[in-house]
């Protein structure tokens, strides 16, 4: 089972990355009442039946990854998940939780999105917020700023993982 949000953004966006996406937005907002992910994407989206099974095994707990994953966060939580996909447009799905839930570790989520993001050319943009704090990060402005330096790929990653990790925890401690 998906224990943590960071691992269901983590499984979300490989969904997308499988439904042929090119761009993948994930958004992760806290307030004092609730924590919102959200993953939007371009890629093929759901079709109505489909998207009809999928809420009808979300009323049903099982453990697992994907929407099943998912569901167990919220059922655990109090928390809400919506989907909203239209066959061949892309999919938005949304998650609140309960601040008290564990984000899990967001800067490996979002490194290994960095990184599948380079192997198969697709845009990953992430925004984090937590009261007056934000974090902004889009692959595609790393890549251009990462071409201009003359850097070995172990201290680009290791650049690159400071400032995520920095990002982050500026936001979210």
């Amino acid at each position: 089972m998906l224990n943590d949000i960071s691992l269901c953004v983590l499984d979300m966006a490989i969904n997308s990355l499988k439904s042929g996406a090119k761009n993948i937005s994930l958004f992760l907002t806290q307030d004092d009442s609730r924590v919102l992910f959200k993953i939007k994407d371009d890629g093929c989206g759901i079709s109505d039946k489909m998207l009809d099974r999928i809420h009808k095994n979300m009323r049903k707990p099982i453990k697992g990854c994907g929407f099943n994953g998912l569901k167990v966060l919220y059922k655990v939580c109090g928390g809400r998940v919506k989907i909203i996909s239209e066959d061949g447009s892309g999919t938005e799905v949304s998650a609140v939780f309960k601040p008290e839930f564990p984000l899990g570790d967001v800067t490996e989520t979002i490194m290994c999105l960095i990184n599948l993001s380079a192997q198969k050319r697709v845009r990953i943009s992430f925004f984090a917020k937590c009261k007056e704090k934000s974090f902004l990060l889009d692959s595609e402005r790393l890549s251009g700023i990462f071409k201009s330096r003359k850097l070995s790929d172990g201290e680009r990653y290791a650049l690159l993982k400071q400032h995520v990790s920095s990002g982050i925890s500026g936001v979210f401690i």
